[in-house]
């Protein structure tokens, strides 16, 4: 990969290289229960943000309206994919920069961003799982086609923190059944990963791809522990990135 900075085709190409992998027939399209795919592009802002900063949730989760099915192109899906990007940072039709929601992790990435003085289009919002299945977790599906989904996000996934360098990375998205997969993320396509520090079942925070990385319950879970663990991984990275 050259080190100038990549344009928003090249990016798009970047995850076509990956996308070729998916077939209508393999991923069941036809019944248009997959959500549009998640895909993140960097702000200029991005360029010039200090500390650099992902957040990855779970899953898209009725967070994008349009299904795709087996009549999409690739290309398309791309395209539109980045389109929906823009609209998670910037309101239409004035373009003006989004500083609250109804969304929990939303919320937090917002409010992640207002704490390091960073503006919100610096940031990087990803997922572990590019797609959801009929506004539910992949988890979910028979084991050979979430074996499918699992390994083309995770391709995804490692790409985008290749692609955009993060010096922090925020999973908010519980333990459950993720660890294990953000393991097999470092394992596979970076140098492993060291913990650091871990909290049970609350936070686990370690180092991997040449970034901080934690990983919380969902921003949605509203006990005092894990309000107390979001507010922990911004006092950490605060203090690291001084």
């Amino acid at each position: 990969m050259n080190s100038h900075k990549l344009s928003i085709e090249e990016i798009k190409r970047e995850y076509l290289e990956i996308l070729k992998e998916i077939t209508a027939s393999a991923f069941m399209f036809h019944d248009a229960c997959y959500s549009e795919i998640c895909l993140p592009f960097p702000f200029e802002e991005h360029q010039k943000a200090k500390p650099k900063v992902m957040i990855v949730g779970r899953e898209t989760a009725k967070t994008t309206r349009r299904k795709i099915n087996a009549n999409d192109t690739l290309v398309n899906i791309v395209d539109d994919a980045y389109l929906e990007y823009i609209k998670h940072i910037k309101k239409y039709p004035d373009g003006k920069i989004k500083t609250k929601s109804k969304s929990h992790f939303k919320r937090y990435f917002f409010e992640i961003a207002g704490h390091l003085g960073i503006d919100p289009r610096g940031m990087i919002y990803a997922n572990m799982f590019a797609w959801d299945y009929n506004k539910k977790s992949p988890l979910k599906l028979p084991k050979d086609e979430f074996l499918k989904i699992k390994d083309i996000s995770l391709k995804l996934l490692a790409k985008q923190i290749e692609l955009f360098k993060p010096n922090f990375i925020v999973f908010a998205t519980g333990c459950n059944k993720i660890d294990p997969l953000i393991k097999e993320l470092f394992n596979n396509y970076f140098q492993g990963y060291k913990t650091e520090n871990i909290i049970k079942r609350q936070l686990w925070e370690f180092s991997a791809a040449g970034a901080r990385c934690f990983r919380i319950a969902h921003p949605r879970a509203q006990h005092k522990h894990h309000q107390n663990c979001r507010d922990e991984v911004i006092k950490r990275i605060q203090l690291l990135s001084k």
